[in-house]
């Protein structure tokens, strides 16, 4: 990248030919969960062999399957809370309370395939730390709701 105008240089870098300079990327377009075509994207492959590996791997793989290499949670999230049809409104309420002010905020940038216990036992942490609307921190009975919330959402992932 050009220092002084933050433009990316492409081709034209010096240190391209340097082995361990940039990474791979590959794009491709494909059928989402909602049948729409979407343009997935990903890199930091070491190699163009690596990089297409990584496409065709992807491509191979049922939509369900592709969502949760491609989707964050926060679509995921939002996806699935459209999908519950049967529930009753203070459910939906409270569901949508906890992925919205609570899930999104802490975890909505992930990658739905990538998460791990790790990434969720420090976004309880934090949650934990917050504090709720009367200046207190957070009960314990909210942090049941919003891991009851989330457990029904990944388990839906799944």
């Amino acid at each position: 990248m050009n220092s002084t105008t933050t433009r990316r240089l492409g081709n034209a870098c010096i240190k391209l030919s340097q082995p361990d300079h940039g990474s791979w990327y590959f794009q491709c377009s494909t059928r989402n969960l909602l049948g729409q075509v979407e343009r997935i994207r990903k890199g930091g492959y070491p190699s163009e062999k690596a990089a297409r590996r990584a496409r065709d791997e992807l491509l191979a793989l049922s939509r369900e399957e592709q969502a949760g290499q491609s989707w964050t949670v926060a679509r995921w999230l939002r996806y699935w809370l459209t999908t519950k049809a049967r529930i009753r409104p203070t459910t939906k309420m409270h569901y949508t309370r906890d992925i919205e002010n609570f899930l999104i905020p802490h975890i909505g940038h992930l990658i739905l395939g990538d998460l791990t216990a790790r990434q969720l036992n420090t976004a309880f942490a934090q949650i934990a730390v917050t504090h709720n609307r009367s200046g207190q921190p957070q009960t314990a009975c909210t942090l049941q709701h919003i891991h009851t919330t989330l457990r029904a959402a990944l388990t839906g992932a799944i």
